[in-house]
């Protein structure tokens, strides 16, 4: 009987359920308003840095001011980092606000450079709802390295439903809501 036991027990823990799938989230944005005029030069948007709770694909949530807790099983395609200068990066060549929006640095002159630190891309749980938030610090200077602007942009839309299409749907419309801010300031 002693021999069967952990047998038995093996058998009913295998049993009494499963590992809960992972699963993969991506959004896209509509393109904003082209821009009336002529384009501007070159501009390179750097790779995105980012805190490094951020630097990873699992999604975030926060349900106090002082902790963040990941999702086990929802995760991005990418890390957000990535996801968010890719997305930022159609959202501008979208816009005609530029001649040109690079990944790599360009060989031409005069151009411009961006870089931005992703600060936040979080769900937010309060007493009065779920929120979706995008927070971002942003750099413009020329080739030559001189600051031409900065600042802090920040993007939050409310969470409907209680599934996770609700959830990428607040997260898309933060980073639209964002996005639109920071294409203004450049």
């Amino acid at each position: 009987m002693r021999r069967i036991l952990p047998f038995v027990l093996l058998f009913l823990s295998a049993a009494c359920g499963r590992m809960p799938r992972v699963h993969y989230y991506d959004f896209s944005l509509e393109a904003p308003a082209r821009a009336a005029g002529s384009a501007a030069g070159v501009l390179w948007v750097q790779p995105f840095t980012s805190l490094p709770a951020g630097d990873q694909d699992r999604m975030v949530y926060r349900d106090s001011a002082w902790e963040i807790q990941f999702d086990a099983y929802r995760r991005w395609i990418a890390p957000p980092p990535d996801l968010l200068r890719e997305r930022l990066v159609e959202y501008l060549r979208g816009s005609s606000r530029y001649a040109a929006v690079v990944t790599t640095p360009p060989r031409q002159e005069p151009f411009s450079v961006l870089a931005v630190q992703l600060l936040r891309f979080d769900e937010t749980i309060a007493a009065e709802g779920r929120q979706a938030v995008t927070r971002l610090w942003f750099e413009l200077s020329d080739e030559r390295g001189a600051l031409l602007r900065s600042g802090y942009i920040e993007g939050s839309a409310e969470i409907t439903g209680a599934d996770a299409g609700g959830l990428v749907e607040g997260m898309r419309a933060s980073a639209s809501w964002a996005f639109a801010q920071l294409l203004e300031k450049l």
